[in-house]
């Protein structure tokens, strides 16, 4: 027995020694071996990703605020992770986010590991392997192609514009992000699956739907340092689960693969109302894509569309929301503003709904399109999102980045970029109606740049204007805020989205 004892005790040491050399190994290589070590920075977010993880989790979503004081201290470039540069240089954006003529962009794994949707277009890794994708894509997201679908964005926007109607004079007031969720919600899933969700329709504006996004998007540094707690928390029964997040999680997942599901059983059926038709009528992306795409069959298989579904949805729902919650604070926060604006849109909306504009109408309106333009520039998304490129070196002033290392810059760095934008943690619309625009469009990236860059625009653009003009018209709805200050919309923490402190209940409103 002792001598068992003794082959135990053994065991145990042999096993703690393995360990230590396993992690002095790992110490060693990212601290004297790596290409990134002439880098500066702290030496604990080179040695570890719990740097990170600290601020990004513990911290909640700070740590593209302490990536702003290591700047200060360190300079323009820093190493934020063993694996990770980040540059603060707004002349330098045009490199980093470049276009696939200029050199491939792929993307860390790290962002692929924090996400519900690995196998989407947004999510893929590989330079060439995303070109592929997104070709396939494209077309059903150019401005031509989202001109066509004007008519049910607009009746989508007629219908927010009644169910704000029944909110007059009532003492309980509603909350912003949730209704324009809504709408954003219709307008994405009619365009992906032919039919809507019927957001607007619910007496909560279908709130979950909107809040499991956020929800989401909290847990992220857990998910990108832990990937399998990811594919566990999706993948375990539903009655095991005592977070009701992840439980809204899991059922925001199954509701999207029935979807797809649904499309894909319509398609082989022939009754999506002919080619590429949806039930509404109009040309719908996974119709088209199960119909008409030459992609190979692995690409077209039910969780790869489920995964791509899912980005579509979430993408096309939270920026969009977000950023008209926040601009329709600023307008009823600010009454020259709103004042200026209908003053801009009365030749246009004077007749409204009888008779609705075009989007190419409302992005002619100069104010409007300053309040836009505003609006995207201080709440677009937060988070560096970082390239790698594999094939060359990448040159920043004095310094060579290696091939193969991710390397980002967050939007901040340019949208708060006082020289182009004074005093730019105010909502000042006006800036886009004097001096060198173009210059100033040089420093606006709400929506990223290059290869990678959202493939929304379109969509998000005319659902903005659209929204803004009906909401804030002359002689129509009477919005006042309701407990809703500045602390509602200043930016606190990076959940991926731009987020005010976390005990906001958002931008809430009384209509009158």
């Amino acid at each position: 027995m002792a001598y068992l004892d003794i082959r135990v005790d053994q065991a145990i040491l042999l096993f703690l020694l393995l360990l230590a050399v396993y992690f002095s190994t790992i110490l060693a290589g990212r601290l004297i071996f790596s290409p990134l070590v002439k880098f500066p920075g702290p030496r604990l977010a080179a040695t570890s990703f719990l740097y990170e993880f600290y601020y990004d989790f513990i911290c909640r979503g700070r740590y593209e605020f302490k990536i702003e004081d290591l700047h200060d201290k360190y300079g323009p470039i820093i190493r934020i992770n063993p694996d990770e540069l980040h540059i603060r240089d707004p002349e330098f954006h045009s490199q980093i986010y470049v276009n696939s003529g200029v050199r491939k962009s792929s993307r860390p794994a790290s962002h692929r590991n924090a996400t519900p949707s690995r196998e989407s277009t947004a999510t893929t890794l590989d330079h060439d392997h995303h070109r592929q994708r997104r070709k396939a894509l494209e077309p059903y997201f150019s401005k031509n192609m989202v001109t066509k679908l004007e008519p049910e964005i607009q009746r989508i926007v007629k219908r927010l514009h009644e169910r704000l109607w029944q909110h007059k004079g009532s003492p309980t007031p509603i909350n912003l992000f949730e209704v324009y969720g809504a709408v954003a919600s219709d307008v994405v899933t009619a365009y992906c699956f032919g039919s809507s969700w019927g957001s607007l329709e619910k007496d909560n504006y279908d709130a979950d739907t909107s809040h499991v996004h956020m929800f989401f998007t909290k847990l992220m540094p857990i998910f990108r340092l832990f990937p399998s707690l990811l594919t566990l928390s999706l993948a375990i029964p539903e009655w095991m689960i005592k977070d009701p997040g992840v439980v809204q999680m899991q059922r925001y997942r199954h509701r999207v693969e029935k979807q797809v599901a649904d499309v894909r059983r319509a398609t082989s059926l022939k009754k999506a109302g002919g080619a590429g038709k949806g039930i509404t009528g109009h040309t719908t992306i996974f119709h088209e894509l199960l119909e008409r795409s030459t992609l190979p069959p692995s690409e077209l298989a039910d969780h790869r569309l489920t995964d791509e579904a899912i980005t579509l949805v979430g993408a096309g729902l939270v920026t969009t929301a977000q950023t008209l919650a926040f601009v329709s604070f600023y307008l009823l926060n600010q009454p020259e503003a709103l004042a200026k604006l209908q003053n801009a849109l009365e030749p246009l909306m004077v007749s409204y709904p009888a008779k609705t504009p075009t989007w190419t109408q409302l992005e002619a309106v100069p104010y409007l399109n300053a309040v836009v333009l505003e609006g995207l520039r201080m709440h677009g998304v937060a988070r560096r999102i970082a390239r790698i490129f594999p094939d060359e070196d990448l040159k920043y002033k004095e310094w060579t980045i290696p091939a193969g290392t991710a390397i980002g810059m967050s939007a901040s760095a340019l949208h708060d970029y006082e020289r182009i934008f004074p005093e730019p943690h105010f909502f000042i619309p006006d800036r886009w109606l004097e001096g060198d625009v173009h210059l100033k469009r040089k420093y606006w990236v709400p929506f990223g740049r290059g290869s990678r860059a959202c493939i929304g625009i379109s969509l998000a653009y005319v659902e903005l204007y659209h929204v803004i003009a009906a909401v804030f018209r002359p002689n129509g709805l009477k919005m006042k805020l309701f407990e809703t200050n500045e602390s509602d919309v200043k930016y606190e923490h990076d959940f991926l989205f731009p987020s005010p402190k976390e005990d906001s209940k958002g931008i809430r409103v009384l209509i009158s």
